[in-house]
């Protein structure tokens, strides 16, 4: 993962395998007596659970990897199952926005007003879908994990 794909709000694996949500990026500071952090370090907050954030901890970027969408990732950020269309299957999260399962990505799409079912970007990832969906929104989109 690139720093530059993370905000504030990112869920992403954690180098333990653990579902964990990024409080703030960071760039590595010799003041915070981390000597062991190569540059790009982000810091973390664990959020074991659901529960409320126990600690906040460095870690090198390269340690984090992305979560994957799946449905049952899709259904957590409040997209629902449409069903089969002429493009693969979709999730729906309103009527202007929806996700279609393709071969080996999903599809993000929008419906506008002059033309139904507009092609935005591929995804593969949930912090993609995050950045992606606040990019057009304004607004976050709430995952429960």
């Amino acid at each position: 993962m690139k720093v530059n794909e993370l905000r504030v709000g990112s869920w992403v694996y954690d180098d333990e395998g653990v579902c964990s949500k990024i409080v703030g990026v960071k760039p590595f500071d010799d003041s915070v007596g981390c000597n062991e952090l190569e540059d790009g370090s982000v810091l973390v907050d664990w959020y074991p659970q659901g529960q409320s954030p126990s600690r906040e901890y460095f870690m090198d970027v390269s340690d984090l990897k992305p979560i994957s969408l799946s449905e049952e990732i899709l259904l957590k950020c409040g997209f629902v199952r449409r069903g089969f269309s002429i493009n693969g299957y979709v999730f729906a999260k309103s009527l202007a926005y929806h996700v279609t399962k393709m071969l080996d990505y999903y599809a993000f799409r929008i419906n506008t007003l002059s033309c139904n079912n507009v092609f935005i970007r591929e995804v593969r990832y949930l912090h993609e879908l995050q950045n992606l969906y606040f990019a057009i929104t304004g607004e976050e989109l709430e995952v429960k994990l």
